[in-house]
């Protein structure tokens, strides 16, 4: 079974891709704001025209087609459910539209709200509804239109921090083996809820691959802050990478590639030393830099430090960062051992 394909241009978002998505997959599309992704997600679904186009499902040619006629489920962070409908209602709505008698689409109604943890909730109106209820409510419905492919864009964005979860898991049960788009900044929602993902930046296409991948091995600077983890890029050199000022940072890998092939390289703020003048000890890579944010992060202590070879992030215990006295303009250096450092083809 052929899964989702996207090629467009759309010349005014200055936005340029052409992606494959697998059939029964869910993909996370990720990238800043404006990087495009809106753009492909709504080409999709039938609700915008780029310039050039073509979007085929299932080995259908969607491009000509209205949206309604796609066979494609599109979910917001607002559920837009409507207002003058109770909640049994709004979920008959789309096996109505598609010719089903009311009874029989009550009945698809409610045991897709029984699917979604809904159960209860039938005669409610969208105002009576918290917000997680809706979402659930909103779930419930896309799936009611029995879609080929379902695209979620920023679902749980609008949740609060004791609904969300609660939506993920849902989400986690009803989206196998179904053909999913999913647009998040959330990696969190990107690990447990995506197969593949999809990076996209200035919109054009920037890494793809297996989620897996993508969080513990990124080739770009926006995966890797969504990674949590440091990513500095230059050129392969003999047991590491050189940047652009010279500074060559060792690491695992680099021997794999020839010498002058774009790489990145890549390493847990955990594993970055911290110290106030330069260390000894085993081979290491050692930066001087200036402290340019000190944030809690969790149990831990993240420095933002801005080095030869750019900004880069560590992570201390607070009693580390009491006893070096760190602060905001504090001269430090950082060390990396060679065995926590990744080295990989851009």
């Amino acid at each position: 079974m052929s899964g989702l394909s996207v090629r467009l241009r759309d010349v005014a978002r200055r936005v340029a891709v052409d992606l494959s998505m697998q059939a029964g997959r869910t993909t996370a599309l990720l990238g800043p704001n404006g990087a495009g992704k809106s753009t492909v997600l709504t080409a999709v679904a039938g609700t915008h025209r780029p310039d050039e186009v073509d979007v085929r499902l299932g080995g259908r040619d969607l491009s000509g087609l209205a949206a309604h006629r796609r066979r494609v489920a599109l979910l917001a962070q607002d559920p837009l459910l409507l207002p003058h409908l109770d909640a049994l209602d709004n979920v008959a709505f789309a096996p109505r539209a598609q010719g089903r008698g009311r009874r029989e689409a009550r009945r698809l109604a409610a045991g897709w709200l029984e699917t979604v943890g809904a159960t209860g909730l039938e005669d409610r109106r969208p105002a009576q509804l918290s917000g997680g209820q809706a979402q659930r409510v909103a779930i419930a419905r896309a799936l009611a239109a029995e879609p080929e492919a379902l695209l979620l864009d920023e679902p749980l964005a609008a949740l609060d921090v004791d609904a969300a979860p609660e939506i993920r898991h849902v989400l986690r049960q009803v989206l196998a083996g179904r053909t999913v788009v999913l647009v998040t900044h959330d990696v969190v929602d990107a690990a447990l809820l995506a197969d593949q993902a999809v990076v996209l930046e200035q919109g054009r296409v920037v890494e793809s691959g297996p989620v897996t991948d993508l969080l513990s091995a990124p080739r770009t600077p926006f995966a890797a802050r969504l990674a949590g983890t440091n990513l500095l890029q230059g050129r392969a050199v003999d047991g590491g990478l050189q940047a652009t000022d010279g500074t060559v940072m060792r690491g695992i890998g680099g021997e794999q590639l020839a010498p002058g092939t774009a790489a990145v390289a890549t390493f847990r703020p955990d594993t970055v030393a911290v110290h106030a003048a330069p260390p000894g000890g085993s081979p290491r890579t050692v930066l001087p830099g200036e402290v340019v944010a000190v944030e809690p992060s969790g149990s831990a202590v993240r420095l933002r430090v801005r080095s030869t070879m750019g900004v880069l992030v560590a992570d201390l215990t607070p009693a580390a960062v009491a006893e070096l006295d760190l602060r905001t303009g504090a001269r430090v250096h950082l060390a990396v051992k060679a065995a926590a450092v990744r080295i990989s083809q851009a």
